[in-house]
Order: structure tokens, then C-alpha cells, then sequence
């Protein structure tokens, strides 16, 4: 274990080094228009603080963990940020309770510690402390993935080039430390190289975040749609798909010998005979390209339905009340100040769509919804095609699937 030691102690010091220059360089030469400038910096300098103490101190010691505790909250707090980066924090309401959530999660990390130093006298108590640890570090990670991609997907599409450094190098740490703790809580201790790795995880994370502190561009604009209650769902889908496969693994650790070797083989096999059924299947296909239009102006896809036979098809669409732009158009003149941002919207929806390979072929503004606040939707995608495909994809949808399921 002794090279264990001297590399951690060098890739934590190499973190803490770079995590410092970089919290320096955004303070000094980040982008002066970006409201989360301050955030990104203390969350930086709370990163070489960890770094730095990881590697002065042993694994586990409690001013690890404190200064770790400290790194996460700030990072969480950065990631609402990027969020309220437009100053329209009423909007993102929704987003609000998630942070805090994941922050009270990563707060318990504190009862958590002084349970382990002061009650945990016996190996089973121990053991149940490190377990809820690490799963509610696996929890935080989970969550602040979901979020981060609601960010991306949900960011105007001129917005993107600012965010794209900074998504990526979040994705990446929380990545990481969902890989990291998920192993550790499988397996009952975190493992050593990878703690040791974490250091130069930092490092690497800490470049590509500065970096998107260097565009001149706008302010990062997001458009949150109405289906963004739906997508926070995918947190529980996350968390339950984990929490069955931590306790499969958990469920074969139990099994000894050829018997947990035969069990092994057995999931393989049927994992791959699933996948060599269903990869291949039109319809899987169909629908995964069909719910893959995820974008703020294109009303949310929540699915794929047949009827008996298949002699009908029909999108699910999400259900969004207001007037259709023809409803607009019909009150009389609309001013250019309030068409562009609509005009705008709705070339930015079919972007997405026909980037995806779709091709509406139904646009009209019978078909365009305007919210109360400006957002505009492009709905109706029952007679979409898929370019280049002649299969069923390529036929018409039926008409009953207009956004009202």
C-alpha cells in the first residue's frame, strides 16, 4: 500500500494546485458578465481546500470528510446557480426544492460522521454507518446528474457553447463519484486506487470549468417547458433502477462458490439475449427516437403507443393548455418585439428535431402554442417522418396523438 500513499499524496497536491490557479484565473479573467462567477471560484477554492487536506491527513480522518462535506455543498449551490444564471430564479421553482434536497441529503453527512466517531462501537454498527454514507453520497451524485441534464437540455441553443465546458466538467466529478461510492458501498470500503485517483479527478475537472468562464457571450439563458416536473421523475426511475441493482449485487455477494459463478453467467446470458431481441426491434427504435426530441419548444414525447394489431399508432404527448399562435394571430396585429422571440423558438424546435432526423411536415400555427410567459411549443407530431426510413416510422401517425394525451 506504500505507493498507494505517495500517489495519492501527489495527485491530491497536484489537485489542490490546480484547483487554486483555476478558482484564481476565473476570479481575475472569467467572464465579468456571469452571475455564478463568485460560486465557481468558492467552489474551487473549497476543492483545493479538500485536496489539500486528503493530502495532508489519512483517509477518513474528520477534516477529510468535513472539508469534503464543504466541496460538495458548494458545488450543489454552483449548479443552481447555472440554473438562475438569467436572474429569473421565480421560474425555476421547481428547481429550487431539488437542490436543497440533494443539499439535505449531503448535509446528514455530518450526523453521519459523528455517529462513526462516537456510537459506531461495534463492527455491524460501523459497517451500517459506511453503507448509509456512501449511499447517500451515490444519492447526491444521482440527483445532481439528473439535474445537470435537465440544465443542458433545457438551455437555449445559443446558450449551449457557454455551458458546454462547464456541464461536461460537472458531469465528469459526479460521474466519478457515483462510480466511486457505488463500488465502495458494494463491496463494504471505498477503494484505494480510486481514492487516490480522485486528486487528479479534481485536477482534471477544475481545467475544462474554467475554460467555460472564458466565452464573452451572453448570460446563460434557460427555458424551462412545463414537462420539467415530468423529467424530474427520471430521478426516481435513476434511483430505483440503482437501488435494484446495489441490492442484486448485495444478493449475490451473499452466494458462495460455483453457485454465485453459475448465477453470474446466468444474468449475462440474459442480458445479452434481451439485447439481441430487443436492440434489433423496429419498435424499440422507433420509440427511443421518437422520445429522444427532448427540447424546451417541442412539447415533451412521453411515448410510443399501438393499437391491437397494429393497425394505429399514436404519440403521447404532454398537455399544454394555452392559446395557439393562430389563436395570437387572430387578436390582430403582433408587434416584432413579441414575433421574433417566437420566430426564434420555433426555428430553434425544428433544429432539434431535424438534427434528430425528424421532419414535422404538419407546421402551422394552429400547431404552435404561446405560454403566458412567452415560451412557445410546437406540437402536433402525428405526421412526423423519420428521414431515410421507410419503415413504419416514415407513415403517419394518427391525428388523435395532438398533444392531448
Amino acid at each position: 500500500m506504500g505507493w498507494i500513499a505517495s500517489f495519492s499524496y501527489i495527485a491530491y497536491s497536484i489537485g489542490a494546485v490546480i484547483c487554486a490557479l483555476a478558482a484564481i484565473w476565473i476570479g481575475r479573467k472569467g467572464d465579468t458578465l456571469r452571475a455564478d462567477r463568485t460560486p465557481a471560484v468558492v467552489a474551487l477554492a473549497l476543492t483545493a481546500n479538500w485536496c489539500f487536506a486528503a493530502a495532508s491527513f489519512e483517509p477518513g480522518r474528520p477534516i477529510v470528510e468535513l472539508t469534503e462535506i464543504a466541496r460538495n455543498l458548494a458545488w450543489l449551490f454552483m449548479l443552481f446557480r447555472l440554473f438562475a444564471n438569467d436572474g429569473r430564479d421565480e421560474t425555476l421553482r421547481l428547481v429550487r426544492p431539488a437542490v436543497f434536497a440533494l443539499g439535505f441529503v449531503e448535509v446528514l453527512q455530518f450526523v453521519l460522521l459523528l455517529i462513526a466517531r462516537r456510537y459506531a462501537v461495534t463492527p455491524e454498527l460501523t459497517a451500517l454507518t459506511f453503507e448509509t454514507a456512501a449511499l447517500f453520497r451515490v444519492m447526491v451524485s444521482v440527483g445532481a446528474l439528473v439535474l445537470l441534464h435537465n440544465l443542458y437540455a433545457g438551455a437555449a441553443a445559443s446558450s449551449r457553447q457557454i455551458l458546454r465546458w462547464n456541464a461536461a466538467a460537472l458531469a465528469g466529478m459526479w460521474a466519478f463519484d457515483l462510480n466511486y461510492f457505488t463500488i465502495g458501498y458494494i463491496t463494504g470500503a471505498l477503494p484505494g486506487e480510486l481514492a487516490a485517483l480522485r486528486g487528479v479527478a479534481a485536477a482534471l475537472v477544475a481545467v475544462p470549468f474554467a475554460l467555460g468562464f472564458n466565452s464573452r457571450s451572453p448570460d446563460l439563458e434557460f427555458r424551462p417547458s412545463r414537462a420539467v416536473t415530468f423529467r424530474f421523475l427520471s430521478l426516481l426511475v435513476i434511483g430505483g433502477y440503482l437501488g435494484l441493482m446495489l441490492g442484486l449485487a448485495r444478493w449475490l455477494d451473499m452466494l458462495t462458490g460455483d453457485l454465485a459463478r453459475m448465477t453470474q453467467v446466468g444474468l449475462i446470458i440474459t442480458a445479452s439475449a434481451l439485447a439481441l431481441i430487443w436492440l434489433p426491434s423496429d419498435r424499440l427504435r422507433g420509440w427511443l427516437r421518437v422520445t429522444s426530441l427532448n427540447h424546451p419548444n417541442i412539447g415533451s414525447i412521453y411515448g410510443l403507443e399501438e393499437a391491437e394489431g397494429g393497425t394505429s399508432r399514436a404519440l403521447v404527448l404532454e398537455l399544454i393548455e394555452g392559446p395557439t399562435l393562430a389563436d395570437r394571430i387572430a387578436q390582430g396585429h403582433i408587434r416584432l418585439d413579441e414575433a421574433l422571440p417566437i420566430a426564434r423558438q420555433i426555428a430553434e424546435a425544428l433544429e432539434a428535431a431535424h438534427e434528430a432526423g425528424v421532419i414535422h411536415r404538419d407546421l402551422k400555427p394552429a400547431n404552435v402554442m404561446v405560454g403566458e410567459f412567452g415560451e412557445v411549443y410546437v406540437m402536433d407530431w402525428g405526421l412526423a417522418r423519420i428521414v431515410g426510413r421507410e419503415d413504419f416510422h416514415g407513415e403517419e401517425l394518427s391525428p388523435q396523438s395532438a398533444g392531448t394525451q
